[in-house]
């Protein structure tokens, strides 16, 4: 797995609540996900899920994850639930290589 991928899965797993994805960690996660792909970082889906299911996530909370993932990672677009409030690509990418 990609170090940055790794880096941004702790911080996920630290700042979501794994067992039902609130909107906010919902759009968390997609700008962590929409950064890692806008900087060509390779994203292996299944070490990915893997990985969820070691830290504990809910089986619904990993599907939606994995979804979401293969969407941006194919290119598609996903919809933020409150884009005025979730964190910049930029503000996850610099915070994601401290």
């Amino acid at each position: 797995m990609h170090p940055l991928v790794e880096v941004a899965l702790n911080d996920l797993s630290v700042t979501c609540f794994r067992s039902a994805v609130h909107p906010q960690d919902e759009d968390r996660i997609k700008v962590t996900l929409k950064a890692l792909k806008k900087h060509q970082v390779e994203l292996d889906l299944d070490e990915v899920e893997r990985w969820l299911v070691s830290e504990n996530w809910d089986a619904r909370s990993i599907q939606r994850t994995i979804k979401w993932a293969r969407t941006i990672m194919e290119g598609g677009t996903v919809q933020l639930k409150n884009k005025a409030a979730a964190s910049s690509e930029k503000e996850i990418w610099t915070h994601l290589n401290r």
